[in-house]
């Protein structure tokens, strides 16, 4: 994936990660991700927020989580790299993000994105997740969930170049 290094300008990412109130609480990364549905449940700061996450699978029962999520300059262990930028996420309780019948409730017990310059004034990404579905998910299924992760970059992709 090539990426402009204008890509890692704060200003920019956070506009990516942004809330766009225009399309009722969606934030423009739900415009990769099509088979889950997001909800801002609080908004803690600027940049950061409780979300509720929905997922519509075939074949397996709904899975929904309740995640904090944050926005921060630099990389873990170096706040102060120069133009990059990390996202973190984590399950949490929220009084505002209740459990719904039939709906599987997920862990997301640490996800990590980074975005740093790379070579040619691209942008590399890197990301860190570590996640319990819970119930039991067929093989099948896990493997097009991993195949999915590939072609939502390339729509991340887009989404980015649109908001240059």
């Amino acid at each position: 994936m090539h990426f402009t290094r204008y890509a890692l300008q704060y200003v920019f990412v956070e506009r990516l990660f942004a809330t766009d109130l225009a399309s009722q609480h969606t934030p423009n990364w739900a415009r990769w991700t099509p088979d889950a549905t997001f909800t801002e449940v609080e908004r803690v700061s600027p940049a950061a927020a409780v979300l509720h996450v929905a997922y519509k699978l075939p074949v397996i029962s709904d899975r929904d989580v309740c995640i904090y999520e944050a926005a921060l300059p630099g990389r873990p262990g170096d706040g102060d790299a120069a133009e990059c930028y990390t996202a973190v996420a984590m399950s949490i309780e929220h009084p505002h993000c209740p459990k719904h019948r039939g709906v599987v409730r997920a862990r997301l017990l640490i996800s990590v994105t980074v975005f740093e310059p790379a070579e040619g004034g691209s942008t590399r990404i890197t990301s860190y997740q570590h996640a319990d579905p819970r119930g039991v998910i067929p093989a099948s299924v896990v493997n097009a969930c991993i195949t999915r992760g590939k072609t939502q970059l390339k729509e991340m992709r887009a989404v980015m170049l649109e908001l240059k």
